[in-house]
């Protein structure tokens, strides 16, 4: 394995680490829940289970490469509000996040950030029960879905010359952003939508995007944050974002104190660098604010935290 440890893991973290990412490399949802803590399954029943069925499914789609780094390992404090308490309950606390990242592509990256417990000598993945609101919502969201792939291969099947050439030559050339936005004005769908009608020309990429730009920013009002504010401590600026409607979803850096330089915020999805060149990609929020924090701390180090809002938009 070709991992790179940034953090200090211990042995048990390392090898719970190393475990988890064979067991979604192999879709292998079996492998998978034996990494997960005994209590947190036993939660699972035929109330929940479409929920758990549907978590695991996501879990192991996407490949993690070897060349993955564990970029952070930091504790849970006793009092620190654990994730979205209002719509899961927890079987047991966890004690720490990890988080670790790859790279997608030339130009894309993504953050796994997975709560753990140590049990005896090993560790597991803590993962939350749902409430009944978290059921409801779920299966709501995923009947939304369902409808929004079955409409949008109508809708495929309907794109006809010279549209569908001019959106296969831009996929060629690996413009899909701008594929989404010539197919959005052209038809007044989503960008959501044109990205879900799309996806059967990703058969056409020959080369990753190397020209799109990201996403335009989102045309929100961000005054709400502290520009110029020094923060003593991480914990102080998620409770204040919690406080404004935002949940914690991932940080590169920890070096505090630091002060607010720069906010962005957009819709479902965010691209931003670090001022080490490496550049990344936040997905997969269909409906969410995304908004990306950048501090800097007296020497000089970075601090790039991630929220989203607790309620789709």
């Amino acid at each position: 394995m070709l991992f790179i440890t940034t953090v200090a893991a211990d042995p048990g973290q390392e090898k719970f680490i190393k475990e988890y990412v064979a067991a979604v490399n192999a879709k292998n949802i079996i492998k998978l829940k034996k990494l997960v803590h005994p209590k947190c399954l036993a939660c699972i029943n035929d109330e929940n289970r479409d929920y758990f069925d549907d978590y695991f499914t996501r879990e192991i789609e996407e490949r993690i490469p070897d060349s993955y780094k564990i970029v952070d390992i930091k504790p849970i404090g006793k009092d620190e509000a654990l994730l979205m308490p209002e719509v899961f309950s927890y079987p047991v606390r966890p004690t720490h996040w990890i988080q670790i990242d790859f790279e997608k592509g030339a130009y894309a990256s993504k953050s796994i950030l997975r709560q753990v417990i140590k049990l005896g000598d090993t560790w597991f993945m803590v993962v939350p029960c749902p409430t009944q609101q978290a059921i409801k919502r779920f299966r709501k969201v995923k009947i939304a879905k369902e409808k929004q792939k079955a409409r949008a291969k109508v809708l495929y099947h309907e794109l006809k010359k010279p549209l569908l050439s001019e959106l296969k030559e831009l996929y060629k050339k690996g413009k899909k952003i701008q594929a989404w936005k010539r197919y959005s004005s052209e038809t007044g769908e989503s960008l959501s939508m044109a990205k879900e009608v799309l996806l059967p020309l990703d058969n056409f990429i020959k080369k990753p995007e190397t020209v799109e730009s990201p996403p335009q920013q989102y045309k929100a009002d961000v005054d709400f944050v502290n520009i110029g504010k020094r923060y003593l401590r991480f914990e102080e600026l998620t409770k204040e974002q919690e406080s404004k409607g935002y949940v914690f979803l991932g940080k590169f850096g920890d070096s505090w104190p630091a002060e607010l330089k720069k906010a962005d915020i957009n819709m479902n999805e965010i691209s931003f660098e670090l001022n080490d060149g490496t550049k990344h990609n936040y997905s997969g929020y269909d409906g969410y604010e995304i908004l990306m924090l950048r501090l800097i701390a007296a020497n000089q180090k970075e601090n790039v935290v991630i929220f989203r809002s607790k309620e789709k938009k």
